[in-house]
């Protein structure tokens, strides 16, 4: 059978596998892995398997902090900080803030303003001018005579700023994020086999895990006529679960489905990522 036949065949299993599977329990190989350590999403399988990339849920990668009424003393004129800007600048003496004394924020509220309330859908457009404009604050130029633990300052808020648009502008991480925020955390390695931090069991049905299978298995085997068809279903898919998280999360604040619909997205995140490898 030729590569493109191949595929075709594979996409058509795809097409008919069955819509009403049994949820299996995730094993330690689908938990997101730790930064230390990416693990096999599918061990022992032919194709190569998919691999997950590391999601790591903590300070480094997510600031599960919120804004705070009037923030903290400003460390040079001693006054309450308070201000806006996320807490960036004292709002007596207008002095930067180290980040971890700032008037500390979520990252809505650091990027969109104190009123900006966490939700799913994002203007891209908008989160981009917003981090284009702190970022402007936080410009060296700007600290060219200041002292050096300003300017060091300066550097610490703008690696924030960067850190909040990065977590933001990705759909996986955005939804990893607003779920810590609601107290849901997604499962590292260090929290144990098929179990959330929250204690929640972990599943995905069957069908949906044959059928990644199956799919990357089609874009390994397709030439370059048939790998357009597996982009755009790809796309497809992707462009679903991002609308379905949304509701989930703005419109139903069903946690339990958005966490579902992470690890789903995060699966089409990655063969996207495949797929893009090979056009």
């Amino acid at each position: 059978m030729t590569p493109g036949r191949a595929a075709s065949a594979a996409l058509g299993r795809l097409a008919s596998a069955a819509k009403n599977p049994s949820p299996i329990k995730l094993s330690a190989a689908f938990i997101l892995p730790s930064a230390a350590s990416a693990v096999s999403v599918l061990s022992n399988t032919r194709p190569p398997p998919l691999m997950l990339p590391p999601i790591t849920i903590g300070a480094s990668s997510i600031r599960r902090s919120f804004c705070t009424a009037g923030g903290g003393k400003c460390w040079k004129c001693s006054q309450p900080a308070g201000g806006d800007a996320g807490g960036l600048f004292c709002a007596a003496c207008g002095a930067i803030q180290a980040p971890d004394e700032a008037s500390s924020c979520d990252h809505y509220r650091l990027l969109f303003g104190p009123q900006a309330e966490p939700k799913y859908r994002v203007d891209l457009t908008k989160l981009a001018t917003a981090m284009r404009q702190l970022q402007w604050q936080l410009h060296p130029d700007k600290f060219a005579s200041a002292s050096d633990e300003e300017r060091s300052l300066a550097q610490q808020q703008s690696a924030r700023v960067n850190s909040a648009y990065r977590c933001l502008a990705d759909p996986v991480l955005r939804a990893v994020y607003l779920l810590s925020l609601r107290g849901v955390a997604m499962p590292t390695e260090e929290t144990g086999s098929g179990r959330s931090a929250d204690g929640g069991d972990l599943s995905l049905p069957q069908e949906f895990l044959s059928e990644m299978l199956e799919l990357n298995e089609a874009l390994m085997e397709a030439d370059h006529s048939s790998i357009g068809s597996i982009a755009d279903r790809v796309e497809a898919d992707t462009a679903s679960l991002t609308e379905e998280l949304a509701k989930a999360f703005d419109d139903a604040n069903d946690l339990s489905l958005a966490k579902e619909l992470t690890y789903r997205l995060k699966y089409f995140t990655n063969i996207r990522a495949k797929v893009r490898e090979r056009t």
